[in-house]
């Protein structure tokens, strides 16, 4: 017997959402598949459609219970899926984003270059310097999930996470990265 792929997964979340996972990991190849599939999915809407929402390995896609049934929705997705074998490739916008480093908006700024046995300087041109990728935007609306930053200036999560950060401000989480907005 052949073991059976565990993705893509089409999983309920909640009564008026379904939850596509394409794989685990976070890498962008397979967060191309996730906004290949979004775009799939937003060119040929089906009714009761509201959104959808992409992550790092997944597509969280909102419906209207009273517009569409869970199993249609299910089989729509499962035909958007079989059909986005061939994706259109879309080319990326460059933005750049002014950045301050240090003072209000990177109190971290010297912990992070003693963590890592760096100049501050140091710091700031290995962030400064790659052009990062925005997996997708959440948590707060213009809020993106980018990654990855040089290996040698991964940082851990502080333990007790800030309960306010001033736009502006880049944030590390191990080889992620973000700007507060």
């Amino acid at each position: 017997m052949d073991a059976v792929a565990p993705y893509p997964r089409l999983l309920p979340a909640g009564d008026s959402a379904v939850l596509v996972e394409l794989g685990a990991e976070i890498n962008p190849s397979l967060n191309q598949r996730v906004h290949d599939l979004a775009t799939a999915i937003a060119r040929r809407a089906f009714r009761g459609l509201i959104a959808v929402v992409p992550g790092y390995a997944s597509l969280l896609v909102h419906y209207d219970p009273l517009h569409v049934r869970a199993d249609e929705v299910l089989v729509l997705l499962g035909e958007r899926l079989a059909g986005s074998a061939r994706p259109e490739r879309r080319r990326g916008r460059l933005r750049e984003v002014p950045t301050c480093y240090g003072g209000v908006h990177g109190p971290d700024l010297e912990n992070v270059a003693a963590l890592h046995g760096l100049a501050v300087d140091e710091v700031v041109r290995l962030h400064s310097e790659p052009t990062y990728l925005v997996y997708f935007l959440g948590f707060a609306p213009g809020f993106a999930y980018m990654g990855e930053v040089p290996r040698t200036i991964a940082t851990p999560r502080l333990e007790t996470p800030r309960t306010s950060v001033p736009a502006g401000s880049v944030g590390i989480a191990g080889i992620r990265c973000a700007t507060y907005c």
